[in-house]
């Protein structure tokens, strides 16, 4: 067996010599020792092991750090051991060199300490020695944070939240958060119900973070399975109008705040000048007769298909526009309102017809710099819209639908409710908000700061970076099949003050969708698929949704 790639060598206390080496024609890594006078090596007898191929001499022999923690090698059999174990941590080895942990040493005190190889703000790669998991830290109460994958993902505001979660653990005195992650192949709702279940039965995870209750929110609330952090705001100081509305708007019923958004999270949308009469402020039924009069031909929007637009036409409204009646708890689809409204979802659905011209484009709401101004939606035939609420457009908060989810909760059963208050708090920090603007130049890197005072370092940030740049910037890309869409291309130098204060009033006026209303609109989704494929008439679908609406509003009375 020849050696192919020599990774990491180290000396024992002894003075034996290690080395961790692939081998010709494998992959994995092999241990040998070396002896010093004779140059010769032979094979610790050990299975092949996973990992970078780094080894330690520690207090208990021979340390090998793999992907899921550090193991103590047996030099005389070659077995193997556990001994720190990242599962549940944030402290996993990474693949992807833009977050992965390059090496590791054991301290005198018996610490280890993890070098780790990250971007800097410049773009740039660097190495530097971000972790430590000592002894001591085993001391500290552990909050559970239950999500779906994040140390999958390098990217976005998932890599922001691994980040802050590191910094935590490094600066508490008191606390270490523990990711509990999504098993692998685990579907949404089977991981959702389990979740339900468990605090329900007074157990759980002390924080949930992402899509971990599905469309269990608004039970959960109700049922006071959340903790009302209205009391814990009041104690920290924490006052609202220091944020964006998005910060505590989006799981608030009866006054209390059920959880809390660490980045805004926001639909926006442009509509063709024209489809609406100038003035009137629009429903969905109104929405929907306006479509069905459009003499053109065209798709609602490119992301949507037919079930798409009809969840669009109903999702901003507490009542589907008067068909529910929840103090009587009654539904009625009978009447001619949610006929258009299914009507208009099946014309102008675009199922894959991208040929076709858009009539409500998404207005990109993500970063300052690719957001359109009035100015800018005038000049290309195009006003501002948004999500249909009882008052008009406005922008919504993307919060309370599947894979939306940016939402931090604390489990009404956690033994340690101040502590995961204390981790939201860091989370909601001006440090840990300005950190949102990531490795690029661009204020929506990692999300749009929720924390005003962090949103505002960022823009000045952005605008001095920006305005000496000449590249054109499109301000949209979208993927519809295999297909990629580039539109509405801005240029960096189109970024001032006032472009950043038309997008800090947009962000004001985000409002959330309603939260109860999100079971139901599964269900009419759900069964209008019949009536959109073909396979039912609008008649029998509709008498359809009209029992199973009303049989859920009998349950949940």
């Amino acid at each position: 067996m020849q050696v192919s790639i020599i990774y990491d060598l180290c000396q024992l206390a002894d003075g034996r010599l290690i080395i961790a080496s692939s081998v010709v024609g494998g992959g994995s890594r092999v241990l040998w020792e070396l002896n010093s006078d004779t140059g010769e090596i032979s094979r610790i007898s050990t299975a092949r092991l996973d990992g970078y191929g780094r080894v330690a001499a520690g207090e208990e022999g021979l340390l090998y750090l793999d992907a899921s923690g550090v193991l103590v090698i047996d030099m005389e059999n070659g077995g193997k051991e556990r001994v720190l174990s990242f599962t549940g941590t944030s402290y996993l080895l990474q693949e992807d060199y833009r977050n992965s942990i390059e090496d590791f040493r054991v301290l005198e005190d018996g610490s280890v300490e993890l070098l780790r190889y990250r971007w800097g703000e410049d773009g740039n790669a660097y190495l530097s020695e971000v972790l430590q998991m000592a002894e001591e830290a085993t001391q500290k109460a552990v909050l559970s944070m239950r999500c779906w994958n994040l140390t999958g993902d390098t990217l976005g505001v998932h890599a922001w939240l691994k980040a802050q979660v590191v910094r935590f653990n490094q600066q508490s005195d008191s606390y270490i958060v523990s990711l509990d992650e999504c098993p692998e192949g685990t579907e949404v709702e089977d991981f959702a119900r389990r979740t339900s279940i468990e605090m329900m039965a007074g157990s759980g995870p002390d924080l949930l973070y992402g899509d971990v209750l599905g469309d269990y929110v608004y039970g959960a609330i109700r049922k006071g399975m959340l903790e009302d952090l209205t009391p814990y705001m009041e104690a920290s100081g924490v006052k609202e109008e220091d944020y964006f509305p998005s910060a505590f708007d989006g799981w608030r019923e009866g006054g209390g705040v059920y959880g809390v958004s660490l980045s805004v999270q926001m639909e926006n949308w442009r509509i063709r000048k024209g489809v609406l009469e100038e003035g009137v402020v629009p429903d969905g039924e109104a929405l929907a007769d306006a479509l069905l009069a459009w003499p053109e031909d065209g798709v609602l929007t490119l992301r949507y298909d037919a079930a798409g637009v009809l969840r669009y036409l109903l999702e901003g409204s507490e009542d589907f526009w008067g068909i529910l009646d929840w103090e009587a708890g009654t539904c009625d689809f009978g009447g001619t309102s949610f006929a258009k409204i299914l009507e208009a979802a099946k014309r102008y659905g675009s199922d894959g017809l991208t040929e076709r011209p858009e009539i409500l484009e998404r207005r990109s709401s993500y970063q300052i710099l690719t957001f359109d101004t009035n100015a800018d939606l005038a000049a290309e035939g195009m006003e501002a819209a948004g999500v249909l609420f009882e008052d008009g457009f406005h922008p919504a908060m993307m919060n309370t639908f599947q894979g939306y989810h940016r939402m931090m909760a604390v489990n009404a059963n956690s033994a340690h409710a101040e502590g995961a208050w204390e981790f939201i708090l860091f989370l909601l920090g001006e440090e840990a908000q300005t950190a949102l603007q990531g490795k690029s130049n661009s204020t929506g890197s990692y999300g749009i700061p929720v924390h005003k005072g962090a949103f505002e370092v960022c823009a000045e940030k952005e605008i001095a970076t920006t305005t000496k740049m000449e590249a054109v910037l499109p301000a949209y890309i979208m993927s519809v099949g295999t297909e990629l869409i580039t539109k509405y291309p801005r240029s960096y130098q189109s970024l001032t003050e006032d472009k950043v204060a038309e997008f800090k009033a947009v962000l004001e006026d985000a409002r959330p969708l309603p939260l109860r209303t999100v079971p139901l609109l599964d269900i009419i989704v759900e069964e209008a698929e019949y009536y959109f494929d073909g396979t039912k008439s609008i008649e029998e679908v509709i008498a359809v949704i009209q029992n199973r609406v009303q049989l859920y509003m009998n349950e949940n009375k």
